[in-house]
């Protein structure tokens, strides 16, 4: 469980590299992360090749019924704070999880990748995905599978009440 925690100012430069999160590389089997922040600075940015995000890099594996709620990331790099090749969000690069309830999340940043990008999850393979109450405002580049909230998912995931301001290309 992630709880409570704030990191401010990160450069974490993965070039190559798969599996990146502003808090967290990989979970697998994870549980839930509550009130948790990451602020990026001018000089901030989150750079890998795949599964990259800004709160967690890759989770998957994860029990049914995890609870993501009251996260946010927020960028004032005027550039693309979050970059990746496939796989990259605001909050989760990839999540490859079942049942699990999204709530109150918010991600103010520019997000570049290529395959599965996401203003909040780039590659949302999970199972009733439940989005709600969420928000996503920025600039989000990709060529395949891009998205405000997130890039690619399943049928099944349902998103209620969220918002997108963004320029998306």
């Amino acid at each position: 469980k992630i709880k409570n925690l704030t990191i401010n100012g990160v450069v974490i430069e993965g070039s190559g590299y798969s599996n990146i999160g502003g808090f967290v590389g990989e979970s697998d089997y994870g549980g839930d992360v509550d009130n948790c922040t990451l602020i990026l600075n001018a000089n901030s940015k989150i750079l890998g090749s795949a599964y990259v995000g800004g709160i967690i890099g890759y989770q998957h594996d994860v029990p049914k019924d995890q609870t993501i709620h009251n996260l946010t990331v927020k960028s004032t790099n005027p550039g693309n704070a979050i970059l990746g090749a496939n796989g990259v969000g605001g909050l989760i690069g990839s999540a490859s999880i079942r049942e699990v309830t999204v709530t109150n999340c918010h991600v103010e940043a520019n997000i570049s990748g290529e395959d599965c990008t996401g203003g909040l999850i780039g590659y949302a393979s999970g199972l009733y995905m439940n989005i709600t109450d969420c928000a996503y405002c920025g600039n989000l580049s990709g060529t395949y599978g891009v998205g405000g909230i997130y890039g690619y998912g399943g049928l099944d995931n349902i998103i209620t009440s969220c918002k997108v301001d963004a320029t998306i290309t």
